[in-house]
This record gives C-alpha cells, structure tokens and sequence, in this order.
C-alpha cells in the first residue's frame, strides 16, 4: 500500500510539474536596454518550458505550446523553437509589440529518479512597439 501511495505522488508530482508559464518585467526606471534605443522598451519577456521525459526521449507532462500556464501529455513541446514561438505571440497578442531585441536561451536538463528527465528550455528577449 506505500508503494502504491508512493507512485501515485510521484505521478501526480510529473503531472503538475510539465508547464509552460511567463514572466513580464515592464519597470526600467527610466533607462533604455540597447544601444539603439533612446527610450526604455515596453517589456522584458522571459518563457520557461519545462517537462518530465522517461528514458529522455519519451515526453510524459510538458508545457503547452498553445497556452501558458498550461501542460501538455506525451507531446514533445519542450524546445528552444517552441518557446520563441510562445515568446513572440504572446507580445504581439497580449503587450502589442512589434519588435523584439536581445533574444537570449537556455536549456537544461536533470536526470530524476526512475529513469525520467527533467528537461528545461527558457527564452528572454526586449520587446518594444514600433516607434
């Protein structure tokens, strides 16, 4: 019985655990980010897709594609093209942006017990309105 109990908890853990979620920083205090730009941007955009793969290869939970804050079963989402892909719509659609500087990503991974992979995938980037 506290076997059964054991699996059930790390399953609903891998379940909850895949996400793809979305930070938005908007204060510069006044200061613009790159050189070409003479005003502060609109936002700085930072996209976290996460997910848990057995034997690395096979997705189990992994952030969605198609939403933040939302997850994804057995579909391999975890990548550097999906996450720039949910980074730029979600500027356009919900910040109004039209231009994106200083597009930066990383990508992790972490072996976990019982042959699963903790795969991670983060993208920033500035993102600005055309001027």
């Amino acid at each position: 019985m506290k076997k059964l109990t054991f699996l059930a908890a790390i399953l609903a853990v891998v379940l909850m655990s895949g996400c793809t979620s979305m930070q938005v920083a908007n204060r510069f205090n006044g200061l613009p980010v790159s050189e070409s730009a003479n005003m502060p941007p609109k936002a700085h955009v930072n996209v976290t897709m996460t997910g848990f793969y057995l034997f690395h290869f096979i997705p189990i939970a992994t952030g969605s594609v198609g939403s933040v804050d939302k997850w994804a079963i057995f579909k391999d989402t975890v990548s550097v093209e999906n996450a720039v892909s949910v980074l730029t719509r979600e500027a356009r659609t919900q910040l109004n942006c039209t231009k994106v500087y200083d597009l930066k990503s990383s990508t992790s991974s972490a072996v976990m017990p019982f042959l699963c992979t903790f795969k991670t995938v983060q993208v920033s980037a500035t993102v600005d309105a055309a001027k």
